[in-house]
């Protein structure tokens, strides 16, 4: 089994205050207007989301150790890639992350 990290959410922030601005509030305002000008951003706005799966793969016993210390993305990603339901996963996802999952 893989585990496959899609997407992620992230944050952008918004625009923060310029330099030459930033500059003056702390002349005239010392630590309290830096303090202020630091504050001084856009809204926060959350992108993406969170979008994960856990893909099943059948595996010779013999291959299965090493396999589940494969690291390469490249290679996971032509390994699954093999699968047309999974190659078309990593089609929509082509920046996805995927890790062996380690069977109890």
């Amino acid at each position: 089994m893989f585990h496959v990290q899609c997407e992620r959410m992230w944050v952008r922030r918004g625009e923060s205050m310029h330099a030459d601005r930033l500059v003056v509030l702390t002349l005239f305002f010392g630590w309290l207007g830096a303090l202020i000008a630091s504050r001084k951003t856009g809204p926060r706005e959350e992108l993406g989301r969170d979008t994960a799966v856990e893909v099943p793969v059948r595996i010779a016993s013999d291959v299965r150790s090493k396999l589940m210390r494969m690291r390469r993305q490249k290679k996971l990603k032509a390994l699954l890639g093999q699968t047309p339901i999974y190659a078309e996963l990593l089609r929509e996802y082509p920046e996805a992350r995927i890790a062996p999952v380690r069977s109890g």
